[in-house]
């Protein structure tokens, strides 16, 4: 559908984070594979039309949409979106203007690589941010907006990062 106020339709678009819920919910994911923050896919998954990528992939580009997990990954993602509209010197330039060179002092930037202890702290630290955004997106499939529960998990996709 045309946006609101008619104009032309964006070329691409799509969420980073929990952000990712709200194109959701509007139905902007149905059909497209997607990520968000890593405690937040099992919740993504109960929208029965977005496929959500397997494991933590930092961001994806599916067709038009694009999705980043969080804060840190949406730069990797923002750097992967310029070297597909402007090619890849602009895209280092662009790194190298905002001094984004990673390295971190450990590498448990998702559960598959943090210890398990960090992680599970983590999840029980974050358990009311999950347990709210549960709370809405099923209030969202249950009024009729989308068809039903449905979990969903896809092999990551070659354009996953």
């Amino acid at each position: 559908p045309p946006p609101p106020g008619g104009g032309p339709r964006p070329a691409r678009g799509g969420p980073v984070c929990p952000g990712a819920f709200l194109l959701a919910a509007a139905g902007l994911l149905d059909g497209f594979e997607a990520t968000t923050y890593w405690c937040q896919l099992e919740n993504l998954a109960l929208f029965p039309h977005v496929r959500v990528s397997a494991g933590y992939p930092r961001w994806v580009l599916h067709k038009n949409r694009f999705s980043g997990g969080g804060i840190s990954s949406s730069i990797d993602l923002a750097l992967e979106l310029v070297n597909q509209l402007s090619g890849p010197t602009q895209s280092m330039s662009t790194q190298l203007s905002v001094q984004y060179a990673p390295s971190p002092p450990f590498q448990s930037g998702d559960p598959s690589q943090a210890p398990p202890e960090v992680t599970a702290d983590l999840r029980c630290q974050d358990q009311e941010f999950i347990a709210k955004i549960r709370e809405a997106t099923m209030e969202v499939i249950g009024n009729g907006s989308h068809d039903g529960y449905r979990p969903s998990a896809y092999p990551a996709s070659p354009a996953a990062g």
